[in-house]
């Protein structure tokens, strides 16, 4: 729950748009020079999408009086390989597999990377870093490996995206 009604006449279908409105704009201006804020009107869809990435059912928004409540529904947890999600979304992933099946063998912290990254293939090292709860160095370390195991390509420069080229 959260006090303090939607903005401007903002309502929760905008949301759902990616339609956001800034209240604050000195700290907006701050939190994003931070990387705290990656692209306005992007969260909730980014939240929508980790739900669906660690099968959990989307959260329900709802507005009542001065008031913005959030309903986040319990899982089995289980991502859409099969696996649980790890890191900051509960559990540890299982092992894709070997060579005898055909596909690469990748570690459970590789396989986690390469689930984020189908979700956001902009995501930033800084964002997996967090979700992961692991430091960016070793984000770059496993980056490096899944690149040189033909899992993942990388598009353009700082501001380009990743390419999930073969999934394990």
């Amino acid at each position: 729950m959260s006090p303090g009604g939607l903005p401007n006449g903002l309502t929760t279908d905008d949301l759902e748009k990616g339609r956001s409105e800034i209240r604050n704009r000195t700290i907006a201006r701050v939190f994003k020079t931070l990387g705290y804020i990656e692209q306005w009107g992007s969260g909730i869809q980014r939240i929508y999408d980790l739900c669906n990435l660690a099968n959990v059912k989307r959260p329900v928004i709802s507005e009542s009086g001065d008031f913005v409540d959030w309903e986040f529904k319990r899982s089995d947890m289980t991502s859409k390989t099969g696996g649980a999600i790890g890191g900051a979304i509960g559990g540890a992933i299982k092992n894709t597999g070997g060579a005898m099946d055909g596909q690469i063998d990748l570690t459970e912290r590789q396989t986690e990377i390469l689930e984020l990254i189908r979700v956001d293939n902009k995501i930033s090292l800084r964002t997996i870093a967090k979700i992961l709860n692991i430091n960016e160095s070793a984000i770059i370390k496993h980056l490096n490996k899944l690149k040189e195991k033909g899992a993942l390509k990388r598009i353009g420069g700082t501001r380009g995206h990743w390419e999930v080229i073969n999934n394990g």
